[in-house]
């Protein structure tokens, strides 16, 4: 959809050019199409190679990015404990510091082995934020419980959620550790998408 739009994009400027060359500047539809053909391949090119060394960036274990993402890791999990702080049943308390204790773990390793940073980019891209948002949507029920009708079904769906989170981070650590990562990448998909049919 990405390259959709930025063809898309090429091929307005071209037509652009195509119009003032001929319609103002009064040059052959030849030279003016090919002019417009000309500017669609070098547009086209540019947003191409953009987007490959942009993916390269993102995608390579780098010591600035691994830097980065444990940076990112560290606030959110620092994020995540405060939360925490705020949770009045002691249960649910618990579980949130062993997620936090496993988030550490997971951040400790890739810290002492930058190399294990690959296997654990969903981790850095959906889990942390997902964790944090569940925490959110919790307290503020926490808060509201009073007001809210359905407060108690949906302190259940999210205590239920917390624990598949938890299952994930330990899969998460796990996958750090273990050889058969294929396997793990599939069990941490599926706990990714359960988290994700409710909302987060």
């Amino acid at each position: 959809m990405k390259r959709f739009f930025q063809h898309f994009f090429c091929g307005l400027l071209s037509f652009a050019l195509f119009f003032i060359l001929f319609f103002i500047a009064d040059l052959s539809v030849i030279l003016s199409g090919l002019s417009g053909v000309v500017l669609f391949f070098i547009c086209s090119s540019f947003l191409t190679s953009g987007n490959e060394s942009s993916e390269q960036e993102i995608n390579s274990p780098s010591d600035s990015n691994v830097e980065s993402a444990l940076s990112y890791g560290f606030q959110k999990l620092e994020a995540i404990e405060k939360k925490s702080f705020g949770i009045e049943n002691e249960s649910v308390r618990t579980k949130v510091g062993r997620i936090y204790n496993l988030g550490q773990k997971i951040l400790d390793d890739i810290k002492e082995n930058p190399d294990d940073f690959y296997a654990a980019r969903q981790f850095f891209n959906y889990y942390l934020d997902a964790t944090h948002s569940i925490l959110e949507k919790y307290v503020s029920l926490q808060e509201n419980r009073q007001f809210l009708e359905i407060a108690d079904e949906s302190f259940r769906k999210t205590e239920a959620l917390l624990d598949t989170v938890e299952v994930a981070y330990q899969k998460q650590l796990e996958k750090l550790f273990e050889d058969d990562v294929m396997n793990l990448d599939t069990e941490l998909k599926v706990l990714a998408k359960t988290i994700k049919t409710e909302g987060f």
